[in-house]
This record gives structure tokens, sequence and C-alpha cells, in this order.
């Protein structure tokens, strides 16, 4: 159910203002009649819908013509980098080339210490907590660089928030030419052409001195931006046009991206010639040790270079002297400074944990979720990828019960509609109470779900109630994000609430209007969630802010809420081994699963243990009155190895306890999984389970028992279980392919396939970096099974029936869009690069092989359509049987087999021969075997028996059994061989056939199907070179996830 209606508020017309206003004049020219003409960029439009305009026609953006001229006139000059004119400066006070305003205290602070850090060629990590104004620091350090004449500089973000780097820049350093880099390849053509190197005519006009024509002739010197921003996708897709700037400052925006020495991203960036790096993370460390010794390896390599002799030399790191040490060798690197320290006057938080009920409805589905995998959850040692995806369907159906099964039938009036999202949702009944009063009150608010479905129910819920709103997710461009974004915090907007997907947007979105923060489900990192808090308590913020944390009582939730404090904070984070942690095993899983399990399938009826929240708890939870300065978030308290570089010591947890309660947990639990797993589950659900059996058994027949299989969870959602190497900024917000119960619940298919089939438009191009990446929404995974079923199957006339199955919770629209895509890939011109034009990888795809193996399937289902009913005689016109002599075929083997051979092909998948020859209801391995004059089975037997002379003792006659089995395989695989070099013989063919045809080589009249005229020679028409154009057609090996 998706209201299709427009936002409240937001008005729909044919072009935008924006897209009539100048946003940067790129060149200038006289037309043929003298009028001066310039090349204009649009705002909000792309560099490739950039036009040349009269004068007379913008006269209107003079500031805009004026800063071109500036820019075209102003002397390049890179200054003297001797040691001269690199002196150490210290503000006071806040520059005045910065013209965004002042700069605060710890701000100057932070300017000075990367002032500080670049004089003395130390590279550095600005670790402020989130929402101190890190992108303000380093634009006022970059500022402070241009104005002592060096640069150019490279600035590296999120995609999402380089249109906020760009403002952020034209506020606070208007005098910097910046140029921002992404987009289709021909906008960065373009790009390329105009914004980064002065045209060498005119840079010899400027020069008051006249130069060697070497140094002018060189590219460094021409360059004509001050700063390049730019995304993680581009500095990947094109390293060899960066790489070969010679870049004075490096910084990188969310830096703890490069915590994976194995990504693209740091192999690129690490290679990049650059004098000073700087890296900018809120968060340095989010699991251990490790990420950010990675990191100073990234900023420092010859002081950083082994991360084996890190982890050894400081594996003892509850011991003062080694903390002092470790003190000593990172506190010239990294700043790390919180909100509470050094913002006295930003306005407090409050977080509270809200504990809620779950339906009725959503009960009984959680019930029958259980109930249904009695089988996965009893077995022992087994099915983790199973108890994965029980635990995503629980957490969906903790969220809300449309996320397991909405009704298909419209409701026939709002009231009606509102009515069914509150009865189906505890979470979303305690919702309703507080945004009523919180939309009395005045106040704004954010919510933050996972799940895309869950941000629809929101909507439709927000639509209901007539209130006005914004939604980001990872499906929504960075342009229309920023734009959407701007509405909210636009001076009187009267937008009430946003929607957010918890990872969606990076740490740079900034909504300090919204003093309510809601988080509807909780992610598995708290560092995701802190990031979410974060964007409404930061600079900015005027008012107290209230952050609410929805869990459903008694549920995997709750449950995980405890692991995720204990096991990530506690375990993670303290500065203890320096190991990597582990994904969510099987008994954490287990255990989530079982938790409030037995409480649920014991007397509902039981209100005594059960939360209400009436008007006046309600009035409670919203009173901010209770909100004091010394209120804090409790993830942020725990951080307490990041506290070590605030303060002068480091505050740590005693190893040797942490340790032993560690052990004696794992004990414990050990012998619990071992004595009382199989009967906890034995007890709570088998009785259930087989009643339930019994009845869909009585309901189906006596027939086979149907049972839908529940679709695996994706990989990004099995990813989602651990807190180990996830990027928490990546646009990541979960895609809920399998909607449906395990079983079916009620046997109806779930509303939101309908919904997801419907915007199957909105899908973005790219997700996420490396192991996350989705390409249309396609995993790595997908990706591999998609292009090993075209490899296969071909394009299959477009009715994807090899593809369903095999690409589980896509549907046939996904498919089509993602097939038009790999289409358009495929007839792009052949280069080096790793990614297409559009900024896809092409990971390991043979484009040459891939088009030769869709063409030759093709071809092979020409033939079958071409070759009508009856006897066969021959399926090959007789030039080409005289050209390849084998195509006549032999004693047995005749064209029909050759016909039932192409057909098997496309049944079975190209070159799968040991699969057509396993297929007795095509005949091919009989045929085979007696063309070949191999011997039969029965006749293996006998002959291995009759070499016993008689003498039946079990020794000889299993000696010749197994004998028997050998020779058994070796005709197999003869017949394999034969099926094998059959086609390729008659592949060479059908290339023949069709390159005859499509360059139209003449054939002779008496030529015909019947054969050769008496007296004449075999006509073989001069198709010698194409002969040679004939690809190789050795197997293709599919690349697999």
């Amino acid at each position: 159910m998706k209201i299709e209606a427009e936002r409240s508020g937001e008005d729909i017309v044919a072009i935008r203002p924006e897209w009539t206003t100048v946003d940067r004049i790129l060149a200038s020219r006289k037309n043929l009649v003298g009028d001066r003409e310039y090349y204009v960029k649009w705002n909000e439009l792309t560099y490739e819908e950039c036009t040349w305009e009269n004068e007379s026609d913008i006269t209107v953006f003079q500031p805009e013509i004026e800063r071109f001229n500036e820019i075209q006139f102003r002397r390049k000059k890179s200054g003297d980098k001797g040691k001269a004119t690199r002196e150490p400066r210290q503000f006071k006070e806040s520059p005045t080339f910065l013209s965004g305003g002042t700069l605060h205290p710890y701000q100057l602070e932070g300017l000075n210490f990367l002032r500080y850090s670049w004089f003395h060629n130390k590279r550095v990590i600005l670790g402020d907590e989130m929402g101190l104004g890190k992108t303000i620091q380093s634009i006022a350090f970059l500022a402070s660089l241009f104005e002592d004449k060096f640069g150019p500089h490279l600035v590296v973000a999120p995609l999402s928030t380089l249109r906020n780097w760009e403002r952020e820049f034209a506020t606070w350093a208007p005098q910097m030419n910046v140029v921002m880099y992404f987009g289709a390849a021909a906008s960065r053509d373009i790009i390329r052409k105009y914004e980064f190197y002065y045209p060498k005519e005119k840079l010899k006009k400027l020069k008051k001195k006249k130069s060697s024509p070497s140094n002018e002739d060189k590219k460094q010197s021409r360059i004509r931006f001050d700063v390049l921003l730019t995304s993680y996708e581009m500095i990947n897709m094109d390293s060899s046009i960066l790489k070969n700037i010679e870049w004075e400052c490096l910084v990188v925006d969310e830096g703890h991206r490069l915590k994976n020495k194995d990504s693209k991203l740091f192999g690129q960036l690490k290679d990049y010639n650059t004098k000073h790096r700087v890296l900018l993370t809120g968060t340095p460390v989010q699991n251990n040790l490790d990420e950010l010794f990675m990191l100073m390896h990234f900023l420092e390599g010859e002081s950083f270079g082994s991360i084996t002799d890190l982890q050894e030399e400081f594996k003892d790191i509850n011991q003062d002297k080694q903390i002092e040490k470790l003190h000593g060798m990172l506190k010239p690197h990294l700043l790390r400074r919180f909100k509470k320290d050094v913002m006295k006057e930003l306005p407090p938080k409050k977080e509270l944990i809200l504990r809620v009920e779950l339906t009725r409805k959503q009960k009984e589905y959680y019930k029958a979720i259980l109930t249904k995998n009695y089988e996965v959850l009893a077995r022992r040692n087994g099915g983790h990828t199973s108890l994965i995806n029980v635990v995503m369907e629980l957490r969906k159906l903790c969220c809300h019960g449309f996320m397991i099964d909405e009704p298909d039938l419209e409701p026939a009036n709002p009231e009606e509609g509102l009515r069914r999202l509150l009865d189906s949702s505890g979470k979303m009944q305690l919702l309703d109470k507080m945004m009523v009063k919180l939309k009395e009150q005045g106040h704004r608010v954010l919510i933050y779900s996972q799940f895309q479905h869950m941000l629809d129910l929101l909507e439709d819920y927000l639509s209901y109630r007539k209130w006005t709103y914004e939604r980001i997710d990872g499906k929504i461009s960075g342009a229309d994000r920023q734009i959407r974004i701007d509405r909210f915090n636009a001076k009187n907007s009267t937008r009430f609430c946003f929607l957010l997907s918890t990872r969606a947007g990076g740490l740079g979105i900034n909504l300090a209007t919204a003093d309510t923060v809601i988080i509807y489900d909780s992610d598995w990192n708290p560092h995701a969630d802190l990031q979410a808090m974060a964007r409404a308590h930061r600079l900015g913020q005027t008012s107290k802010v209230m952050i609410y944390r929805l869990v459903s009582r008694g549920t995997i939730e709750e449950r995980m809420m405890q692991l995720t404090k204990k096991k990530i904070l506690l375990e993670h984070l303290v500065v203890g081994r320096l190991t990597k942690a582990n994904n969510v095993n099987q008994e954490e899983l287990d255990d989530i699963i079982r938790y409030g399990s037995k409480e649920l399938f014991e007397d509902e009826n039981d209100e005594s243990r059960q939360i209400h929240y009436d008007e006046a708890a309600i009035e409670r939870l919203l009173d901010r009155d209770q909100v004091d300065g010394d209120e804090s978030v409790e993830d942020e308290e725990e951080d307490g190895f990041l506290k070590g570089f605030k303060v002068a010591n480091f505050e740590y947890i005693d190893e040797a306890k942490a340790q032993a309660e560690k052990e004696e947990a794992r004990r414990k639990a050990a012998a619990e999984a071992e004595n009382s797993e199989r009967n906890y589950w034995d007890e709570l659900l088998k009785d259930r389970y087989d009643v339930q059996k019994v009845e869909e058994h009585t309901a189906m027949g006596k027939g086979k028992r149907s049972r839908k299989q529940m679709a695996a969870a994706d990989e990004d959602d099995i990813h989602d279980l651990s807190s180990e190497d996830e990027d928490y900024s990546l646009e990541d917000d979960i895609s809920d392919n399998d909607t449906s119960l395990q079983g079916n619940i009620s046997g109806k298919r779930g509303q939101y396939s309908k919904r997801k089939s419907r915007n199957v438009d909105s899908i973005p191009l790219m997700e996420g970096e490396g192991r996350t990446l989705r390409v249309l929404g396609f995993n790595h995974a997908q990706r591999a099974m998609f292009l090993q079923t075209l490899n296969r199957f071909g394009f299959q006339n477009y009715d994807w029936k090899e593809y369903l199955p095999r690409l589980k919770g896509k549907s046939v629209e996904e498919i089509q869009r993602y097939a038009e895509l790999v289409m358009a890939h495929l007839v792009e011109e052949i280069n080096d690069s790793d990614y297409f034009s559009d900024g896809v990888p092409k990971e390991m795809m043979r484009v040459d092989d891939v088009l030769v193996r869709i063409a030759n399937i093709s071809l092979i289902e020409e033939k079958m359509a071409a070759t009508g009913p009856g006897k066969i005689t021959n399926i090959f016109p007789n030039y080409l049987l005289y050209e390849f002599q084998g195509l006549s075929g032999g004693r047995i083997w005749k064209a029909e087999h050759d016909l039932l051979l192409l057909r098997g092909i496309l049944k079975h998948g190209y070159a799968r021969w040991q699969y057509i020859s396993d297929d007795r209801e095509n005949g091919l391995f009989e045929a085979a075997r007696r063309e070949l004059h191999l011997p039969s089975v029965n006749e293996i037997i006998g002959a291995q028996l009759n070499e016993a002379n008689g003498n039946l003792e079990g020794a000889q006659e299993g000696q010749a059994n197994t004998t028997s089995m050998s020779h058994y395989k070796e005709i197999q695989r003869k017949i394999v061989e034969f099926l094998r070099k059959r086609y390729h013989l008659m592949e060479r063919a059908l290339n023949m056939e069709y390159a005859v045809i499509k360059k139209k080589i003449p054939v002779p009249d008496d030529i015909t199907e019947q054969g050769v005229p008496a007296g004449h020679a075999p006509f073989i028409p001069d198709i010698s070179e194409l002969l040679r154009e004939l690809p190789n057609l050795e197997p293709i090996y599919v690349w697999s996830a």
C-alpha cells in the first residue's frame, strides 16, 4: 500500500528556476559578428548541458562574468617551495581571509594544528566528534595555504556531501577557485578541457618573465583550479588522470573508509603524489586499534609500516609503559575533541530507550516465524545463513506487521488506512502518540530506519496525518538530496518531519533545525546511530535535543541492544588484544532469536508485564525540562580509548579481568548449547511444528508437500550482522528483497513486492563500494550469477526464465533493467580502463568473450528456429559440408543428432556437456557411444566377469565391479569430449554461415542442397579471410562470487 500522492506543499514545474541561473562560466569567445559569447554551466545541471550564450543575454549575471575574468587573468604562481617561504603561522584570532563568520576557539586551535603539522611535514587525522565542524576547519586550512600561494589541493568526499563542501567553500573562502569533479564521462571531459588547465597561449600572455618552453608546456604550471572536489568513485575511475597532478594537500572526508588496506580506494590514493595529507573522521576507531594503525599507515607509511609489528609491540597495551609509548607515537598525528568539552554553549541532548509491546498480530507472526523455522533452530552446528534469514525476518516484524504481510486491498478512506497502520505495529502506536504531541508543541522530527520498506510505511503514515515531510535514502541522488535538506532547513520551513535511512548521506548532513530524533529501529553498530544523532546535535543547534530509541520488548531487538553495548563497545573498543573481531557467530544468532521466545509462547493475555503508555507517560517522555547539561549518550561515554587523545592519559579496562569474564561466559554458553539447545526448541516448538505440518499436508491433499523456500539473505544483509569492516556512511539502507515468510504465513503475496516493482526506476546506479557495492541493487554474488547465466543461456528472448530461479528476490523488471545496463556496457568501445563510462566497475567481465558467447547462442537459436519439422538430412548448406569435412556426420551420428545437441545446449546451457550427456531423453549418449564404437554397460560388466575365469570369490567379483565402474567413467569422459568437439565444429560452421550471409559472398547457382552436378569440382567460396577472422572459441571461465 503506497499512497501515490505529492508531498504537501511541493510545487511541480516544467523548468526549475535554478536551471536558468548561471552557476559558472568556463570559457569565452567571439562569434562571427564579433559579439562576446560565454560557455555557461547552469545551476543544478551537469557539465554536458553547458551552452554558449551571448553576453547580452546573461548581463544579469555580471558577478559570474567578473568571477570568470578574475580567474582567467589571475596570475597563477605556485610560489617558492623552499624553506624561506614555508614559515610557521599561528592564528590568534579568526583570519580575515575567511568570509563566512568567526571560528570558534576550538576551531582556531584545529586550524593552527593543521598549519603546524603541514609546516613540519606531519600528516594527520582531524578526529573531532561529529558535529564540530571538521569541514570548516579544513577549508580554513586550505584557504590559509592559498593565501601563501600553495596549491593545488584535492578534497575527496562521499558523493552525497560534495555539494555541501562546495557550498561551504563558497561561504568561507569564495576567493578560491573550487571545481567539483564528478558525473558522466561527457561531463568529466568538459571539466578537464575547460576547468583543469589554462590554455598554453593564455599562460604565455600571463607570464611577466619569459620561461623556457619546457616549463610553459608543463601541465602542472597551467593548473587553473585551487581545489578539486571529487568522490571516491572518481578516484578509482580517473586515477590515471588525477595521479599525474602534484597535489600540495590531500584531504579525505570520512577517512575511516581507508581502514582496509585491500580496498581499491586505499590502493589508489596511497600512490597519489601528495606533499601533505589530512584525514577527517568522527570515528577514528570503530572496532579496534588495527583500524587506527591502518589510517596511520596511509598517512605515514614509513613510521607505521608493518601492522603485524605494531600488533606485536602493543599486545600488552594495558601496561603503563606501552600506553605512554603509543600515545607518544600518535599524539603528533591525531587531534580529537568532544562537543561536551569544547562547546559548552551547545544545548544538551538526552537519549531515552523506549521499550514497546508487540501488537497481538505481531506476536502471532513472531510465533509463526519461529514455528516455521523449527528445523533450522533445532539443528546443531548448521544453517548459519538460515539463522541470519530468521533474524532478518524478526527484525522486520518488530518494525511493523506490514513488513511481513501487507493487505492487498486498498483502504476505503484515509481513516481506515491510518487505523490499519497503527493496529499492525506497537512501535507505530507509540510513535503516533508522540508525533501528535510533538506537532502541537512546534518541534521538528528526524525519523531513522534501516529498511526502505519501513520508510515507505512511515511516508504513508505522515500522508494520512497530512503532515509535510522530506525523505532521503540510498535511492536519492546527491543533487536532489541537497535540495531536500535545504528545503527542510529553510527559514520558516513548514516541513515537520524528515525520514532518513540510517546510513544514507554521510556525516556531512546538517539537520540542526530539528530538535527531536527518533531511531525507529537500531543499527547493529552504534556508530551508525551516533552519526544519525549528530545530524541534529551539532553546530547551529539552538534547542535541547531529545533522542528516542524504540525497542520491541522481549524480542531480538532488546537482545541486540544488549549485545551491541556489551560485545561491540566493551570488547572491540577497549584497548586490548589487537585482533580482528569475528562476525556474529551461530551461537550468538541462536541466543538472539531465543531471547524472549519462551515468554512469547506463554499466556499473552497476562497484561501485568506489558508496558502501556498513557497520556501522562507521553507527557513525561516529551518533557524537555529533564534535560540538563550533564546528559550524554551512553555510547559516547564508553568511547574510552579515544579519550586518551583528549587528555594526557588513557582510560582502559583490566584486560585480565575482561578476558576471564569472556572465557567464563564462553564456557557457560558452550555448556548450555551442548546440553539444552535442542531440548529448548523441542520443548517450545516441536508440538506446534508437528500440528502445523499436519494441517499443511491436509490442506494440500495427498500430493507432495510444496514448500516455499526462504530466499537467502542478501550478501550485504549478512554483513549488517557484524560491526566489522562497514562504512557507516554508505547509502546502504536495507532493501527487503525477501518480504514473505518461509511457507508464507497468510498465503498472500506481500504488497511490498508490487511497490518495489513500481519503484524499480528509482534504484540508484551504484551504492556502496568494495564488497558492499550494489549496481542497480545487484550485489556482488547476484552480478556474478547474472553474468554466469548470461554466458550459459544468452538473453533468452528476454523472458528471463533461466534468470529468475537463479536470482532469488529479483523481479522481472529488475532483471530487465540490469540486463539493459549490461547490454549498454557490452557495446561500449573496448579500452584498458577498469570501469565502464558510467563508472560501473568491469570487475572480471571480458567483454569480447561475452559478446562471442551471446552471438553463438543467438546463432544456435536462429538455426533451431529455421529448421522445420520432419526428417532432417542436413542442417548446413553443402558448401559448408565441403569446407568442414566432419559436418557430414558418421556411421551413426547424423544431422538429427546435431540438432538434438543444439537443443540440449539451449536447455542445459552452453558448454555444460556433462548435463547434456546425462540427459537420457535426447538419446545423445547412446548415439555417441555407438559412433565411437564404445561398449555398453552390460558389455563392460560381462567382459570383466569373464576375466575372472569363473572364479566367483567375493574379492575378485568386487574387483571386477570396481574396474567396470572405472571403464564406464572413461566412456563418459570420451562421450563428453566427443560432444564438445562436435559442437565446436558446428560453431565454426554457424559463424561461417553467418559471415557468408552477412558479407554476401556469392555461391554458384548449381551448388544446391542436393549436391554438386556431375563433372563439377566442389565449389568452395573464397572464405579464407573469414576463417582467419573467426574468434577463438575456447570455453569462457566465468568469474564467481
